[in-house]
């Protein structure tokens, strides 16, 4: 039975097993497996915040955060602003773009 990953051979080969994983997925997506799902979920949050009316709880537990505070802390640390500061800055107004008037010179 192993101890908790005390130097047994069954612990060192997973635990090489998850550097090497870790290290190609960094080498092909440019970032560490736990940020990259950081940024898609703050991407999915940063969406539903300016496209929708969902609470900002509604809005984090789509986004896969675990909790409304998780994600005011994310979006704090990489944004410097907080959900609903980026909602109020970033919605769009549900006005669809004007179509250029015809010239009645053409």
């Amino acid at each position: 039975m192993c101890p908790g990953g005390r130097g047994c051979a069954r612990c060192t080969r997973r635990s090489t097993g998850e550097v090497a994983t870790t290290g190609a997925f960094r080498g092909e997506v440019g970032m560490a497996p736990a940020r990259y799902v950081e940024q898609t979920r703050l991407e999915a949050a940063k969406l539903l915040l300016v496209t929708g009316d969902e609470s900002q709880e509604s809005v984090a537990r789509r986004a896969g955060f675990g909790s409304p505070e998780t994600m005011r802390r994310i979006f704090r640390r990489n944004l410097g602003v907080s959900p609903g500061s980026y909602r109020s800055r970033f919605r769009t107004t549900g006005i669809a773009p004007r179509e250029p008037e015809a010239d009645p010179h053409d």
